[in-house]
């Protein structure tokens, strides 16, 4: 519903549209002169305005440059008798949205407005699409030189946007980030970036998830649906964790890459897939493929441009950048902003090696922010590599024990939430559980 500014002087006329916009759908609001209309606009927020030129107290003409000093967005309709055809077109040269000569049809009114609209509509969602671009590249924070080659690669790689793109990094460093970025900024941005996990879904509902699934193709499917390809449709599918696609599933991929057409699960029509794909892994996907775990063919069309995310650790003082950032969003949710690091702080973060990456200082500093009892994160608040559950490892310096120690640290900076331990350590829940056992920590299972 588009809230819609009238000002029209004829009752009759006034009435009519008022009855018609109403009967669309719209909220109408009506004003009788200039200074009626105006004091309504300045009163409340509109979508659209319909205008009449011949105004008793005034000219419509002025009231619109008035208007549109205020509010250089909201689209305006003129409404003028044929002599004053001239003034309509002057005002449509000053940016005006467009006009109609009276008498007019209803349904011109309606197809005038609708268009008027969507135009409107438009215009914010590709200036919202830039700024999200715009905030999505600055959310990729870092001056270190590695951090400035990657905004680089995703300045330059967004514009193609029918160019598959394959990017890589440990867990944790932010390589959704750089989908979201090569995405907000491509010329695809004005529709959706559809996300799927592919370690997150059982191998036999991916397949349905993916390319939908037709009315009967197996005994629940009581009605057809569409899958995230069509969902994606002139937008973005990026697929996280490619490396865990099953080897049955990965030649249906390649041909959606290749052809840009696919079948649902148990239908025969071929659906074309206007679609850009992005895919991400912290697999090493060459051994992957030498290991007859990932077909060669699909490897190679994925990697047409390859982004290389680096680890937290190799990105310097890039971490106390970082840090400030998660201070400042953490704190302005809990309407604290003053929060800064003390130089130990600081040091403490420098020195420390980061296995979980930008994901591990988030959760951190998120903790750090609920706990800090002033505005000051003092290094009691960060907990890095002191284990606190699990049984000691009695001096043991084997790389078994170093794991043990790692798992428990992590395990214990989670607060025992063992689901965020293991998305922190980039393993799955029931990993963490059997390591837990290996390490004799069932009491904690």
């Amino acid at each position: 519903m588009a809230r819609i500014l009238v000002i029209e002087d004829d009752k009759n006329l006034r009435l009519t549209i008022d009855d018609v916009l109403t009967g669309a759908g719209q909220h109408v609001t009506a004003a009788v002169s200039a200074g009626d209309g105006w004091d309504r606009f300045s009163a409340a927020h509109f979508d659209l305005a319909l205008l009449d030129i011949r105004l008793p107290d005034g000219s419509g003409v002025d009231l619109f440059s008035k208007i549109r000093s205020v509010d250089p967005n909201m689209p305006v309709i003129l409404m003028t008798a044929f002599p004053d055809a001239s003034a309509a077109v002057a005002a449509m040269k000053a940016g005006a949205t467009d006009y109609l000569i009276k008498p007019f049809d209803l349904d011109e009114l309606l197809v005038t407005v609708s268009k008027a609209l969507e135009v409107s509509q438009l215009k914010h969602l590709v200036a919202s699409q830039r700024r999200l671009a715009g905030a999505a590249a600055s959310e990729i924070i870092g001056e270190s030189e590695v951090v400035r080659q990657v905004r680089d690669l995703i300045s330059r790689v967004a514009p193609a946007s029918n160019t598959t793109v394959l990017v890589l990094g440990e867990t944790g460093v932010g390589k959704e980030l750089v989908a979201s970025s090569i995405h907000a900024q491509s010329p695809r941005a004005a529709k959706s970036i559809i996300r799927l996990n592919c370690s997150a879904i059982p191998e036999n509902l991916l397949e349905a998830e993916l390319f939908g699934v037709e009315r009967g193709a197996f005994t629940d499917a009581r009605e057809s649906r569409e899958g995230l390809l069509q969902m994606a449709d002139g937008g973005t599918l990026y697929l996280d964790e490619i490396g865990d696609m099953s080897l049955a599933l990965q030649p249906k991929l390649l041909r959606v890459i290749e052809d840009k057409t696919y079948r649902r699960l148990g239908g025969r029509r071929e659906f074309v897939a206007d679609i850009r794909i992005l895919a991400s892994t912290n697999h090493d996907l060459a051994a992957a493929v030498a290991a007859g775990r990932f077909r060669e063919d699909l490897y190679y069309r994925l990697k047409v441009m390859v982004i290389h995310v680096p680890p937290l650790k190799a990105r310097g003082n890039d971490i106390l950048l970082l840090a400030r950032h998660f201070l400042r969003r953490f704190g302005s949710e809990r309407g604290r902003t003053n929060f800064s690091l003390s130089p130990e702080t600081e040091q403490r973060l420098l020195s420390y090696h980061w296995p979980g990456n930008v994901r591990e200082l988030r959760n951190l500093l998120e903790r750090a922010v609920l706990l800090a009892p002033s505005d000051t994160i003092t290094p009691d608040l960060i907990v890095l590599d002191t284990p606190t559950l699990g049984p000691p490892d009695n001096g043991n310096a084997s790389l078994s024990a170093a794991e043990k120690r790692h798992i428990f640290s992590v395990l214990a900076r989670a607060g025992g939430n063992k689901s965020r331990a293991a998305e922190v350590l980039g393993i799955s829940r029931s990993t963490l559980k059997e390591k837990l056992k290996e390490y004799g920590g069932e009491m904690i299972l």
